[in-house]
């Protein structure tokens, strides 16, 4: 279907052995900014990310068999599954859950690498363009590391969408699960049908047999899914299928709100601010992204130097468009525009599906769009003549890296010499030093203590119950169930800061 060649070319001759160094320095890149939320994984968790690693743990025993989330029945939940080794070998801690999440980190940094390096760029040139993913800045880490099963996932479905291209069932079935898993990997799906209605492939008649095929594999992808969910345990251990799940089309087309105004205030943000704090390039407290330290990323004055590079180099692209539609068939081109499709999808979507404005609480929705200024920096690579721009996209991204690299290495000596600990962290240990073994709080509370110690203590949530196991186990203790609250009941001192155990409330 396809007449582009993508494999290694011959000139520039690229050794096996200089090229490994090479995706060498991006792995290490990627366990420098990543290791951190390992090693102390509680510096960016919550509840949600603790029910993630209470299904995993549930499948490592052997008591359940989700398929979606537990109780949000359109999250398919592959990282789940991926985690139970790691459970069986080191236990379901938080560390255990967060380290196929580097792993995963680091497999989309060094693939986006040797990508690049397939279409005949030198190694080290591409991993200066893979900067962007490579050192992440502080807020767009912790967002990657986020054990919630779709955050850094969509990265990898995506590439692995690059790479099948050619293979209509294999793709398919990608893109099935991965939009299953979130929807938006149905932007790689775009960005590669767009490259070829662009090639004209897309129209032949053997590529109208092509999507066909596609096509098909989703679908029957999508059958098995449907299957495999009605024996699936919606709620936890004990549970059955009991209503036919949501899916994500119609919890897309409920989350999906539309204000003219606030989306074009939304889209002027990306320029003004946003996409520099997702790149580090502008300044910002990492706290501000729900991580817990004091330090900062970004630097003042930076971003508006770097997003006025890249909006210059954008308008070259634009004026030499000639040049980059001739590309269009190369290998070269199809990646270059493949990833800027994919990242300014993510950000444009992120930015005009919102009725209130960008938030860092919710980079999950925009992390793709690391993948934006690489594929810029590539068709710049590629097309642009004038060396000192080329030089000057070099010298930008490697100032923003560094920039990024400080923010993590002041987060590193931070928590080497003072690890923080978070006052929910600090209730588990209470609570289970005091003998609590029952009680109920609210939802971000409950499910946090429930994950750190291992469902020792049973926390029943108020306000979200999404395990059922839980509610039935302290309806058979009510003389031992206590109520976790975040306000005193009367003079009692605080088990914690900022936590209070109380008489249970009436029911």
């Amino acid at each position: 279907m396809r007449t582009s060649v993508d494999t290694l070319p011959p000139a520039p001759l690229v050794t096996w052995r200089r090229l490994a160094r090479w995706l060498g320095l991006a792995a290490a890149l990627v366990v420098f900014r990543t290791l951190l939320f390992v090693v102390h994984g509680t510096i960016a968790f919550d509840a949600d990310q603790a029910v993630v690693g209470l299904m995993a743990k549930h499948i490592a025993e052997g008591r359940a068999f989700p398929v979606y989330q537990y109780a949000l029945p359109y999250v398919l939940m592959v990282t789940s599954w991926l985690v139970v080794p790691f459970f069986w070998v080191f236990g379901p801690t938080v560390t255990a859950l967060k380290l196929p999440l580097l792993l995963i980190n680091t497999g989309v940094g060094v693939t986006l690498v040797w990508a690049i390096v397939r279409v005949g760029v030198r190694p080290g040139v591409a991993v200066v363009l893979s900067l962007p993913m490579l050192l992440a800045a502080p807020v767009t880490s912790a967002g990657l590391m986020d054990a919630l099963g779709m955050t850094v996932e969509p990265l990898a479905f995506v590439l692995a969408l690059w790479f099948t291209r050619r293979s209509p069932i294999v793709f398919g079935v990608i893109a099935s699960i991965g939009f299953h898993v979130r929807e938006f990997a149905a932007y790689g799906v775009a960005a590669v049908l767009a490259l070829d209605l662009a090639s004209g492939d897309g129209v032949k008649r053997a590529g109208l047999r092509h999507w066909a095929l596609v096509a098909l594999a989703c679908l029957g992808c999508k059958a098995v899914v449907d299957a495999a969910a009605r024996f699936a345990s919606p709620a936890g251990p004990d549970t059955w299928f009991l209503a036919e799940a949501e899916g994500n089309l119609s919890t897309l087309s409920g989350a999906f709100c539309f204000a003219p105004a606030q989306a074009w205030r939304n889209v002027i943000g990306l320029g003004s601010s946003y996409l520099g704090l997702i790149w580090g390039a502008q300044p910002s407290a990492i706290a501000d992204g729900q991580v817990h330290t004091h330090a900062r990323q970004g630097l003042a004055g930076l971003w508006p130097l770097f997003g006025g590079l890249l909006a210059l180099l954008a308008g070259r692209l634009l004026w030499q468009w000639r040049a980059v539609w001739a590309m269009r068939a190369t290998a070269g081109g199809q990646l270059g525009m493949f990833l800027l499709l994919v990242g300014a999808q993510a950000m444009l979507v992120y930015a005009i599906s919102r009725c209130g404005p960008l938030s860092l609480l919710t980079v999950r929705y925009a992390l793709l769009g690391v993948f934006l200024p690489t594929g810029l920096g590539l068709l710049v690579w590629l097309v642009e003549p004038r060396r000192s721009l080329r030089q000057a996209l070099v010298v930008a991204l490697l100032v923003v890296a560094a920039v990024n690299a400080r923010a993590h290495a002041e987060m590193w000596r931070e928590y080497w010499r003072a690890p923080l600990y978070s006052n929910r962290a600090q209730l588990a240990e209470a609570l289970e030093r005091q003998g609590i073994r029952y009680a109920r709080s609210d939802y971000w509370t409950a499910y946090y203590v429930n994950f750190l110690t291992q469902e020792r203590v049973v926390i029943g949530a108020e306000t979200f119950s999404r395990i059922a196991i839980y509610e039935r186990t302290i309806e058979q203790h009510p003389d031992e169930v206590v109520q976790v609250a975040t306000e005193p009941c009367g003079t009692a001192p605080a088990i914690v800061p900022g936590y209070y155990v109380c008489p249970a409330r009436p029911r």
